[in-house]
């Protein structure tokens, strides 16, 4: 799919001036706000809360049931990813550097941005205390994706408008 010209451009100019102010502890705090965003991470969480929960009645079974909008993220993201096959900013030949490895062809929209924040808004949406938090977390690792030269912003939008799906659906079902 190709994105108008002047959005691609913008896009590409928000990657390019964040490039300019990368540093070395940064970018290793960077690297780890983006692995709390994967796959791996969530399932290590999802398994984590749910051993405590059966020894001990400690989350509220709704913030279980939340585990759930990050894997429709992932199922979306993935179905949309393969139609929409846009190149990650690596490829866009404007010299913007990824500072970690991913497929160079799915780059629309971000998973990483979907999941966290669609664990957000259903965690804000039930009301949960410690909603904030997870929220300044979702907003840390979007950034990541941007600072890691892997995802366009659009792309990071993009993917909190799915988080913003899959937690209704989830809501609406828990």
């Amino acid at each position: 799919m190709n994105f108008p010209p002047k959005l691609q451009s913008l896009d590409e100019n928000i990657l390019l001036t964040i490039q300019k102010f990368r540093i070395r502890p940064l970018t290793w705090i960077m690297i780890l706000f983006t692995w709390t965003g994967k796959g791996k991470f969530w399932i290590f969480i999802s398994v984590v809360m749910n051993v405590a929960n059966y020894f001990h009645t400690i989350f509220n079974p709704y913030v279980l049931k939340a585990l759930f909008a990050p894997l429709i993220v992932w199922a979306v993201n993935g179905i949309v990813k393969r139609k929409v096959l846009r190149g990650r900013p690596e490829t866009c030949g404007k010299g913007i550097v990824p500072l970690v490895r991913e497929d160079p062809r799915l780059s629309f929209p971000s998973s990483h941005s979907g999941s966290t924040f669609s664990f957000f808004f259903i965690l804000l949406f039930l009301q949960f205390s410690e909603a904030r938090w997870i929220g300044v977390w979702a907003a840390i690792v979007s950034f990541s994706r941007m600072y890691l030269g892997v995802h366009y912003l659009t792309d990071i939008l993009a993917g909190i408008l799915v988080g913003l799906f899959a937690a209704v659906v989830v809501f609406q079902f828990a």
